[in-house]
């Protein structure tokens, strides 16, 4: 009798973590790169042809980079429009363009002289970066979830919704943005390789699948 109460009331709390909104968001993110992911092993797998006998077949690294090495990027822009989407939030697609946005900066490019040309750190758009572009797209998806509950509108204003929409849009991408400029431009620190420290052992694993 203890023992079903005790499995019913765990049962409980586990639905009301799983039916979580944010949850649900970041855990279809995932899931949506799985795809990817099988596909970036795959390849290496294959790839290990060529340590029985060199160059049986042709190097195959690019498809791994631009599948598993993009897993990074993609969920940076996947968690802030799953999670609006579970919350029924029409600024989905905002969301997701600026936290990709705020995940390029925050991975640390780095400019020439001229400032007309960007240097990306490939790693840092795959699995090493995962655990910052989860973080980015919660942040993000934070900031708009807040701001939503207000506008510079009332609700019976007879501005076009697209005139709307903009200017309520305005200072929560302002401000993510001046976060990712800050995260850009601190010359001592590094998002990235803070992140990555703090979940280095996760972030191992993640690679060595």
């Amino acid at each position: 009798m203890m023992n079903n109460i005790l499995n019913s009331q765990f049962i409980k709390k586990v639905n009301d973590v799983t039916s979580n909104s944010w949850i649900q968001g970041i855990q279809k993110s995932i899931t949506l790169i799985l795809s990817f992911i099988i596909i970036g092993s795959l390849i290496t797998v294959i790839s290990l042809i060529n340590n029985i006998k060199a160059n049986l077949i042709p190097d195959l690294g690019y498809m791994s980079t631009f599948t598993f090495g993009m897993v990074g990027l993609f969920v940076a822009s996947l968690i802030p429009y799953n999670i609006l989407q579970q919350k029924k939030n029409d600024k989905k697609m905002l969301a997701s363009f600026t936290s990709l946005a705020l995940y390029l900066m925050l991975i640390k490019p780095k400019f020439d002289g001229s400032g007309n040309h960007v240097t990306f750190e490939l790693s840092r758009f795959g699995s090493a970066g995962l655990f910052l572009s989860i973080i980015a797209g919660i942040v993000v998806t934070a900031i708009i979830l807040f701001t939503s509950r207000y506008s510079f509108f009332k609700k019976d204003t007879l501005m076009p919704e697209f005139i709307v929409n903009l200017f309520d849009s305005l200072i929560p991408i302002t401000f993510i943005i001046f976060i990712g400029w800050l995260g850009l431009t601190a010359k001592n620190i590094d998002p990235f390789k803070i992140v990555t420290s703090l979940f280095s052992p996760l972030s191992i694993i993640g690679q060595s699948t």
